[in-house]
């Protein structure tokens, strides 16, 4: 915990023209933000201790405990001092704002025998294979009970980037076709990538292929991992795949994806292109050897998808939302957002998941700094909202909900700050995790994700590090493996180009258990990075300009 420090206002000034933010004292020649002080390790205990007890239950999303969270921390919003802006929810009064954004989800289970991949080939050799739900494919969100066929077209990685010059769509029809493409995208190892060196862009993401090949009238998609890649696919290689293909899961209940969408095996994809006499490695290779799609359709090849539930049931849950208004009567109509997640996953075969890391910790981070800001001697320019996002677990269903009906529009969103699992140390998960920590110190590390598309935060992160003391780590914005950028509530939001900084100290062996417990937590590091957090979003809803977002990625430094 660092103590007071005192920069000459001038320094501040290097920092802001530096990064091109017109610069704005945070306080009178200090770098600390109004309020931080009440941003302590003590209070953050006190708040864990409930949200992570097992009187909540693991606070699952749509049960009781979720329920329960969701209730405290709008109280505990209400008792700040923040403004309710959601709609009239659970009130004797229909026209009083909450603190509330329901939405309702879908708890649904696929039906393995309502649901199918079956691939057919005419002319010589003629073909039909059927593929079975968990052992060879996993179908998604769920987007309606159907049935839908058609030729087969291979869209390489499924990717039109007008930025970089690449489409894989150029000269394809694929409307009214099930539309195989790899995971992923080209060049992503190199460093010399037009795509912004070792990274992933928004493009290789499912939600980005998907409504790509959505808006071209595709019947369905098939993502395949890369054949030759250099890095291992997390779906492909994870040990849950079956379980979680065949099991209870959620989804929105609204969506805007309307096509059915299947994650399949390697072997399967394989097999797909091989009954075109299509080999999959090779086109890989050629794609990135001559840095242009192969895009083909798959002649005398055909797909029938079936999706459909073994069970369903429609419920509602909730984000909790509370404003802090602006005090710039030009600006407060920009938001700063500020979040976190409190649903966890339950009960587990008995056992209680606590979640008081993920996402515990980065929740009560949130209570405390709005109370801070409410607190503070003035206001920031802009307005705060601050946000706890429900169902993150089901993936990511809170925060995609919100940005399908945003409180106030995205373009004058100025940036979101989402603190998830920031009160550990990054700790490796199995043997070759062990081999990439070797040497590694991370008990004073935070990584911070999301600089890559808006780089000029980088500096501003430093500077205001100062007496925090804090290492600050930037390489997981160049993670191609775990995609951690993608599986916390700030994407749905980089999505759409709001510049996104998510703050987390790293996944360790009690990740998703029911050892995630309070104690485990280290409260005085997680201070430092709530003030870290703290001071950025005054930094940010402070200053003349907004920061940027670009589409291509510019990655940190090795």
């Amino acid at each position: 915990m660092g103590g007071r420090l005192v920069v000459a206002y001038v320094a501040g000034v290097g920092l802001w023209t530096a990064i091109g933010l017109t610069p704005r004292p945070l306080v009178a020649a200090e770098v600390k933000a109004p309020g931080e002080h009440r941003v302590t390790a003590e209070g953050l205990r006190r708040q864990l201790a409930f949200l992570a007890s097992p009187e909540l239950e693991g606070r699952e999303a749509t049960e009781r405990g979720g329920r329960a969270a969701a209730r405290f921390l709008a109280m505990q919003f209400a008792e700040a001092g923040l403004a309710p802006v959601g709609p009239a929810y659970l009130s004797f009064d229909a026209a009083a704002p909450s603190y509330y954004q329901p939405f309702k989800v879908l708890r649904h289970k696929f039906s393995a025998d309502k649901t199918s991949l079956r691939v057919s080939r005419k002319g010589p050799g003629e073909s039909v294979r059927t593929y079975v739900l968990g052992t060879d494919f996993d179908p998604g969100s769920f987007v309606g009970n159907l049935e839908v066929s058609g030729p087969l077209a291979f869209a390489g990685y499924g990717i039109t980037a007008p930025e970089v010059g690449y489409d894989d769509y150029a000269g394809l029809d694929v409307n009214g076709k099930v539309v195989l493409v790899f995971d992923h995208e080209p060049e992503e190892t190199r460093e010399d990538s037009r795509w912004g060196g070792a990274v992933q862009t928004r493009h290789a993401t499912f939600e980005f292929k998907a409504r790509s090949a959505q808006r071209r009238g595709a019947a369905a998609l098939l993502v395949m991992p890369e054949p030759e890649a250099s890095h291992r696919s997390f779906w492909d290689t994870w040990d849950g795949w079956e379980e979680y293909a065949t099991g209870p899961r959620q989804s929105l209940d609204e969506e805007d994806l309307r096509i059915p969408v299947l994650y399949v095996r390697e072997r399967v994809g394989r097999d797909i292109l091989a009954a075109a006499g299509r080999d999959a490695a090779q086109l890989e290779r050629d794609i990135e050897s001559g840095g242009q799609p192969r895009s083909q359709a798959l002649v005398d090849v055909a797909a029938k998808v079936q999706v459909g539930l073994a069970e369903g049931r429609v419920t509602t849950t909730e984000n909790v939302v509370g404003l802090v208004e602006g005090s710039d009567p030009a600006l407060k109509d920009e938001w700063v957002i500020v979040s976190a997640h409190h649903d966890h996953n339950g009960v587990r075969e008995g056992l209680v998941m606590p979640g008081a890391d993920d996402d515990g910790s980065g929740t009560v981070c949130v209570l405390e700094m709005a109370r801070a800001l409410v607190a503070a001697e003035r206001r920031p320019r802009r307005s705060v909202l601050f946000a706890s996002w429900g169902a993150e677990e089901k993936g990511l269903l809170g925060s995609r909900y919100y940005t399908l009906h945003p409180l106030a529009p995205l373009k004058r969103t100025a940036a979101i700050l989402q603190l998830d699992m920031i009160g550990r140390d990054e700790a490796p998960l199995n043997a070759e995790d062990r081999r990439r920590f070797a040497g590694r110190d991370t008990r004073n590390t935070v990584n911070l994700l999301g600089t890559a598309y808006s780089p000029e935060l980088r500096p501003l992160l430093g500077r205001l590090n100062a007496g925090l003391d804090l290492d600050l780590e930037y390489k997981l914005d160049r993670d191609i493996e775990q995609m951690l950028f993608t599986r916390s509530d700030q994407w749905p939001f980089a999505q759409q180009e709001v510049p996104s900084l998510f703050f987390t100290t790293g996944l360790h062996p009690e990740y998703h258990t029911p050892a995630d417990t309070p104690e485990k937590i280290r409260y005085e590091k997680m201070e430092r990075i709530a003030r870290l957090a703290y001071r950025a979003l005054w930094a940010i809803a402070d200053a003349d300009r907004r920061p940027t977002f670009q589409p291509i990625p510019v990655p940190p430094p090795r």
